[in-house]
């Protein structure tokens, strides 16, 4: 359960972020427009820049947690376990 609420927390995050970075990008995006690029291919240009923050915060997170984990090991009263 707690897994589903910071997968639905992390969603919404990743959803807010993407929607004010368009925002603030209007003008790009409307040069893009301009230029010539489909209405497809900005999406999926969003597409990508959105799995690949979430790819990029998932390794962070990974190796974070275990960074701190593995330190705070030895000072836990389960060290024995290990």
């Amino acid at each position: 359960m707690t897994i589903a609420i910071m997968m639905f927390l992390c969603c919404f995050a990743l959803v807010a972020s993407m929607t004010a970075n368009q925002y603030h990008q209007a003008k790009e995006i409307s040069v893009l427009r301009a230029i010539g690029m489909t209405s497809k291919r900005i999406t999926i240009l969003y597409f990508y820049e959105a799995l690949i923050l979430v790819l990029s915060a998932c390794v962070l997170g990974v190796a974070i947690g275990m960074t701190v984990g593995y330190t705070l090991l030895p000072l836990s009263p389960f060290s024995w376990l290990a």
